[in-house]
């Protein structure tokens, strides 16, 4: 598949229980191409959450009006985990103003977390950066190391590397 370079989940995993929210991240894992990116909000567990909005001593995960998904709070640790668990890593993270006026952090004009995941791209199994450079005399001339120029910039100008 591979065949978007973004993926929005706008109020979605706010709605999500656990297993919901790791087999969505499977899905969007599978939709992206190598270097896109997912754009997600949710509610993450905060010092400063609210007390009816804050996860319990263990908990990872918590419906906040048992049975009917109405809103669920993750622990960030635990909701990063579910997107490594599918080879995406996060960009950014930038925390909404719904706890309230009295969190310290700033509120932003969104009023849900909301998270930038990216899959990375990754380097071929055949990859040789001195061929990669022998092929691309520009980069030769520049000095680059072939790998990072490849990962950072080589597979999205779609330069051949055998």
């Amino acid at each position: 598949m591979g065949e978007f370079d973004l993926v929005c989940a706008l109020s979605v995993f706010t709605h999500l229980d656990a297993p919901m929210a790791a087999s969505t991240f499977k899905l969007f894992s599978r939709l992206l191409r190598p270097g896109g990116l997912i754009y997600i909000t949710a509610f993450l567990d905060l010092d400063e959450n609210p007390g009816d909005r804050k996860l319990r001593q263990g908990e990872k995960f918590r419906d906040c009006l048992p049975d009917r998904l109405s809103w669920v709070v993750y622990e960030q640790a635990y909701l990063l985990g579910l997107a490594h668990c599918e080879g995406l890593s996060p960009r950014k993270i930038v925390f909404g103003h719904w706890r309230g006026a009295g969190s310290p952090r700033l509120p932003g004009a969104h009023f849900q977390d909301a998270i930038v995941f990216c899959r990375p791209v990754r380097l071929p199994e055949d990859f040789d950066a001195e061929r990669y450079l022998s092929l691309h005399p520009d980069l030769l001339a520049a000095r680059v190391d072939g790998a990072q120029h490849y990962l950072a910039h080589g597979y999205f100008e779609r330069r051949v590397y055998r």
